[in-house]
């Protein structure tokens, strides 16, 4: 799949601006373990992919977050990265989407 293809896939699917749906695209194919770009591209076809980090799945930060696809799986990316500063993000996200 090429950037043009995730980009409008992932605008389809999130109702990203066109700038937004690029970044993620490029970052996907580019900057994303394996595991991470399978599930990104399971994403783009309408799934729900099935990636867990430790305890941590994408459905948990999706019900932790309220934050859908994409930026779910980029959360779950943060926590596989730093398990810490995800924990932070997760929740601060979450928080900050509730108290709108």
């Amino acid at each position: 799949m090429t950037v043009l293809e995730l980009a409008n896939a992932i605008i389809d699917k999130n109702n990203f601006t066109i700038t937004e749906a690029w970044c993620y695209a490029w970052r996907i194919l580019n900057e994303y373990p394996t595991d991470f770009r399978i599930a990104a591209l399971e994403i783009s076809r309408g799934k729900k992919p099935n990636i867990s980090v430790k305890e941590m799945s994408f459905q948990k930060v999706e019900q932790l977050s309220g934050r859908k696809n994409i930026e779910a799986l980029e959360l779950l990316r943060i926590y596989a990265n730093d398990e810490d500063e995800g924990k932070n993000m997760i929740f601060t996200v979450g928080m900050r989407d509730g108290l709108r």
